[in-house]
């Protein structure tokens, strides 16, 4: 039978500083005075570093893994201080006891997050809100999934209550201006969203009339193609989506199939039960879940298993898709499940190290060479405590040296204050 599905959440700035020194007054023969006392130089702000994390994990692959972050790692975690934080938009009544919000998409200045009347977005260094936009006749919904991307936002969005007559849409924004671009609303119902390759897919189901995939462009909405009566979840693994077909009696044939997400087209086949979780961050492995718990790393390129890895420690009780949460960097794989952080050896899935946790299965988030998780920030080569505190309470997404964290219904960014041992940052001398 059809297992229950959790529905989970989904622009960089460059500077190039550059000189040339000239000829010293000495080396063309010149008289050179004796030294004078300069003049003090005012301090500057360091140049800020870009900020990017355009999807709920990261990148197509879902890895949620920033590989560019090197300012906060293990010697700066313990100096964070709040830069701002604000109140997000909140209706109690809204989807009771399904809907949360965040963990927020960041891509330059624009820091857009999914809230119980739709979507808000407010700007990165200030936490200025810049635009909103409310559902308005799709009445209460779960957090929508979002992506920005081909200067985009785009959001996927389902009616939480309705069964038989649910209501879903693919939207884009201008992310500048909040003005909706296209829409796709219907059948698939959206339970997932992946974007990659200029193509958004939604996928999932309220009922077996609902089952499907779609793939639309990014350009104008258009559907490029559709396959009815299959699922998929929000991973692609360069271009390569790990796809299920349902029949009419809702049972799930023991194959998958590897879907290339630009033509629908299939390419290759292999046995099995298994959901993906995330793609490694070269994008030649997928790594997929079974209902037994099992973990199995897929050779992108042909879809042979490269290794499995037996359940985690721990009574699982019955599997649904979503009840495991995987990162990875591509070194090692780390799996959250029941109560317990294990990080796998990425080539061969070997077991390298544990960790208890006190929630069942929180998202792992991985940067600046620490494993974030369950309010701790780990050392990702070890599994041991770098760092615990208040900002690490919730959901966290790290990039540009910056610590955005979704706790409750309050957005806070963090930043690590400047040593207090370092003279401050000089401007160079014109």
């Amino acid at each position: 039978m059809l297992r229950a599905i959790r529905r989970t959440p989904a622009v960089m700035l460059f500077l190039l500083l550059g000189g040339c020194a000239a000829a010293s007054p000495a080396a063309r023969g010149v008289p050179v005075p004796s030294a004078v006392p300069l003049p003090s130089v005012p301090s500057v702000r360091a140049v800020p570093v870009p900020m990017g994390w355009d999807r709920p994990g990261f990148d197509p692959g879902n890895t949620f893994f920033n590989p560019g972050e090197t300012v906060l790692t293990a010697g700066s975690i313990g100096r964070l201080v709040k830069k701002w934080s604000v109140r997000l938009r909140v209706d109690k009544q809204s989807c009771p006891g399904q809907i949360d919000v965040g963990p927020p998409v960041v891509s330059g200045d624009h820091v857009v997050i999914g809230d119980h009347k739709g979507i808000s977005v407010y700007a990165a260094r200030t936490g200025l809100r810049l635009w909103a936009f409310q559902w308005d006749d799709f009445g209460e919904g779960l957090r929508p999934t979002l992506t920005i991307t081909n200067r985009l936002v785009i959001a996927g969005y389902a009616e939480c209550y309705s069964v038989s007559n649910s209501k879903s849409r693919l939207i884009a924004f201008d992310p500048t201006t909040g003005k909706p671009r296209w829409a796709q609303d219907g059948t698939p119902s959206v339970a997932y969203v992946v974007v990659d390759k200029g193509v958004a897919m939604a996928s999932g189901w309220e009922d077996p009339s609902s089952v499907g995939l779609a793939a639309y462009s990014l350009a104008n909405g258009e559907q490029i193609w559709s396959k009815p009566g299959h699922i998929a979840t929000g991973v692609s693994a360069g271009g390569t989506v790990l796809a299920h077909e349902i029949n009419v009696n809702e049972e799930v044939p023991e194959t998958v199939t590897g879907v290339d997400i630009t033509t629908g087209a299939t390419r290759w086949t292999a046995k099995g039960t298994w959901y993906a979780e995330a793609a490694s961050p070269a994008g030649d492995r997928l790594y997929a879940s079974d209902e037994k718990g099992e973990l199995a790393a897929f050779r992108v390129a042909d879809g042979t298993v490269a290794w499995t890895a037996p359940p985690g420690p721990g009574d699982h009780g019955e599997w649904t898709m979503g009840s495991m949460s995987i990162a990875t960097d591509g070194v090692r794989v780390y799996r959250s499940s029941d109560r317990t952080l294990e990080a796998l050896d990425a080539p061969t899935g070997r077991l390298l190290w544990t960790y208890r946790m006190k929630t069942s299965s929180p998202q792992p988030v991985v940067a600046g060479g620490l494993v974030y998780v369950d309010g701790v920030a780990l050392h990702a080569d070890r599994g041991k405590v770098a760092y615990f505190g208040p900002a690490l309470t919730g959901a966290v997404v790290v990039t540009g040296g910056r610590l955005f964290q979704v706790n409750g219904d309050t957005l806070s960014v963090y930043a690590p204050a400047q040593r207090p041992d370092r003279p401050p940052a000089l401007s160079p001398r014109p």
